[in-house]
């Protein structure tokens, strides 16, 4: 059965010695793990279900209580048994009170407050709100004065007055409207998970003093993100010549807030195949030396939170993801991507076109695109010279290519997707750097209608993409409409 030390004096209301779990904590011992534990509950963690009664006669209900406090505190960093615990206090023998708790802690680096002593008074509404606010708890009091269905677990231990039902619950939850309470109780069996116990029948149970005071010890309350009450809208990306620049919009946040340290994830991959339907973004030629060689920088001003990230070493083409962590919690607040991120070599191109064309579906459209040498390097005609292969004698002749890419998200459910048209060149283009030219393309409009990108790239005399080796491509939003057929060809 369960054993404490000898009380004092009995009454309607008892003054019973209460572990309360300090806010700030000192360096952990942790028994299996170097890491340092986290000074607050983490959110919705539960600690692992401790019984009393599986080593003999059902005893130590006030160490199987510890050990799952002590659990909860540090969201399962440190994990000690009731045996252990009890072995910390210098207690072998007989019943433990709340006091040789506090010097099994102590041991441990926690340094506990015991409640009504100390100037310390736990009520009932200070209890209900550290559960609510995801913190557990130690109750003390008088088994034989719950209600019947919640002494099943020794009826007899039930049954009994006096000193002799003295026990232990473990609390780790409190639900406000149905006014329950989760109950780990240390007389159930191995791998109980707890129950909902009206808090009607819990202060039945406890032990409190003339002023109130429970016999209780609470964790701290839980961990809150840093994100608390703030909402970021759709990221925005742009680049320059030294890095990618994001910005959430800040919907809404607490008066006062700024970020405190978010978590930056970014995954930056190189890709051989451009995806016209992806997130663009473009960055401008620029000197290495001149890049940024930091981690990425973030910042909340203005109403936008800000991440910067360092361009890759090389030109080409990258899929990037980045993700934001809350620092306090680790969860994930906000993402954006995976979008693709062109990074021009000295080889470069830039296009001015119409953003959107409606047409009718296989209808010849004249469609104006302006084309400019972007990089440092010339498309100036270069003579082909017979008897030396094209990689030999370096041909680099630019030439205007048009290709269609079907939007997939406009196709009707279980249809097949159209073939797209067959791809076009529009001729040779030799620019010096800097120079642009603009060209009237006459171009065919698919026979399907629907949801199109027509894609402008520059390809070489040796097959190279300008789009692979890092020019974002000219990509037009082109609506086919009319009598062409909807669905495959």
């Amino acid at each position: 059965m369960p054993q404490f030390a000898p009380r004092r004096a009995r009454g309607l209301t008892r003054a019973r010695a209460v572990v309360l779990v300090a806010a700030s904590m000192l360096a952990l011992l942790t028994p299996s793990a170097a890491s340092a534990a986290s000074p607050q509950p983490f959110p919705g963690y539960q600690p692992a279900f401790v019984t009393e009664r599986e080593d003999g006669p059902w005893r130590d209900c006030v160490w199987a209580s510890a050990a799952m406090l002590l659990d909860k505190w540090t969201s399962g960093e440190t994990i000690v048994s009731r045996q252990r615990l009890r072995a910390l206090s210098g207690d072998g023998q007989g019943g433990s009170g709340l006091r040789e708790v506090r010097a099994a802690f102590a041991r441990l680096g926690f340094r506990l407050t015991i409640s009504p002593y100390d100037s310390v008074a736990i009520d009932w509404p200070d209890l209900l709100d550290r559960l609510a606010a995801g913190g557990g708890a130690i109750l003390l009091g008088d088994d034989g004065l719950l209600p019947a269905q919640f002494g099943r677990w020794d009826p007899v231990f039930w049954g009994r007055t006096g000193d002799l039902d003295d026990h232990a619950l473990y609390l780790d939850g409190y639900d406000r409207e149905t006014g329950r309470i989760l109950v780990m109780d240390p007389l159930a069996p191995a791998d109980w998970g707890g129950e909902w116990i009206p808090v009607s029948a819990l202060k039945r149970f406890a032990w409190r003093n003339g002023n109130g005071a429970l016999s209780v010890a609470i964790t701290p309350p839980a961990l809150t993100s840093s994100f608390q009450g703030v909402t970021l809208g759709a990221p925005t990306a742009t680049a320059d010549a030294a890095a990618v620049h994001l910005a959430w919009p800040i919907g809404a946040a607490p008066a006062g807030w700024t970020d405190q340290g978010t978590r930056l994830t970014t995954q930056i991959v190189p890709v051989e195949v451009m995806d016209p339907l992806a997130w663009i973004v473009r960055a401008l030629p620029a000197n290495a030396a001149a890049r940024l060689r930091a981690d990425a920088v973030m910042s909340s001003a203005d109403g936008l939170l800000r991440a910067s990230i360092p361009l890759p070493a090389a030109s080409g083409i990258y899929s990037v993801s980045v993700s934001l962590a809350d620092q306090v919690l680790g969860q994930l607040v906000a993402a954006a991507g995976p979008f693709n991120l062109y990074f021009p070599g000295p080889r470069a191109a830039a296009y001015e076109i119409p953003d959107r064309v409606v047409a009718a579906a296989g209808s010849l459209a004249y469609i104006p695109v302006r084309v400019t040498n972007a990089g440092s390097e010339s498309w100036a005609e270069v003579p082909f010279v017979p008897w030396l292969s094209p990689v030999d004698q370096g041909c680099r002749n630019m030439r205007l290519t048009g290709s269609w890419v079907r939007d997939p998200s406009t196709t009707p459910a279980g249809a097949a997707l159209p073939r797209p048209p067959a791809s076009f060149d529009l001729g040779a283009l030799h620019l010096e750097a800097g120079d642009s030219k603009t060209i009237d393309a006459a171009v065919r409009m698919p026979v399907n209608a629907g949801s199109w990108r027509l894609v402008f790239d520059l390809v070489d005399d040796l097959g190279q993409s300008l789009a692979v080796t890092g020019s974002a491509p000219g990509v037009i939003i082109v609506e086919t409409v009319g009598p062409g057929p909807v669905g495959g060809q």
